[in-house]
């Protein structure tokens, strides 16, 4: 994937702080080149929608972002505090476990002392509509409540940077309208927001949360070029 511009319709209620920098990231996957060259700054208070069909790469990006896979070659360079990355990936699985018992596990992996991480999980459980749910196992949970949990646990150590893959998938309207409140919230406190979208509908949502747009190559730019200016 090349890039070949990036929007500056980005606002922040605050200084920009830099936490990832790629210089000329490329990362093959049998000798062929999925991400070519690619260089970046990913700032804290800044929000994008990375754009692209499937193949593009964008799965790629941010697994590499995330901390999840080497490059190839290039230089990545991070500024952030260590553990400092939400992460909710396009696939989340039916765990044979309670979403309370998940949850509090990945809190205490993020560093959340005991107290704080009951009390942010049960924070991010009422907005999301899953308090009566959270000592169910969740092989049985919907695909909506399993995005949910997988948000959550995003979400749950207040991330400098965040990284979510088409996070609306699966979303009924009010958990919909709850995130993108909540993501409006982190944004303004700071936190970087990275997702990618191949939707239309999607991509004007995460808009409302004045998101920049990064184009890659193989997308219909004027998609972009309408939406972001």
């Amino acid at each position: 994937m090349t890039l070949t511009g990036i929007g500056t319709s980005q606002q922040s209620d605050g200084p920009f702080v830099p936490i990832i920098e790629l210089s000329r990231a490329t990362k093959l996957y049998d000798r062929r080149p999925v991400l070519s060259e690619i260089s970046l700054l990913v700032e804290g208070g800044m929000a994008t929608a990375l754009i692209g069909r499937n193949g593009s790469g964008k799965s790629t990006l941010l697994s590499i972002l995330a901390g999840l896979t080497k490059l190839s070659s290039g230089i990545i360079v991070r500024s952030g505090r260590r553990g400092a990355t939400g992460y909710a990936p396009e696939a989340f699985p039916g765990l044979k476990m309670s979403a309370e018992h998940y949850l509090l596990s990945m809190a205490r992996i993020a560093g959340l002392a005991s107290a704080e991480a009951e009390a942010r999980m049960a924070e991010l459980l009422e907005i999301f509509h899953l308090e009566e749910f959270r000592r169910q196992r969740m092989d049985g949970f919907s695909k909506g409540m399993l995005q949910k949990v997988n948000l959550i646990q995003s979400l749950i150590a207040r991330p400098q940077l965040l990284l979510l893959y088409e996070p609306m998938s699966g979303l009924d309207l009010p958990a919909q309208h709850a995130l993108i409140g909540h993501l409006k919230e982190l944004k303004r406190g700071g936190t970087g927001l990275y997702s990618p979208s191949m939707s239309r509908r999607r991509l004007k949502l995460w808009l409302t949360t004045y998101m920049s747009c990064m184009l890659a190559e193989r997308l219909q730019p004027s998609i972009a070029k309408r939406k972001c200016g």
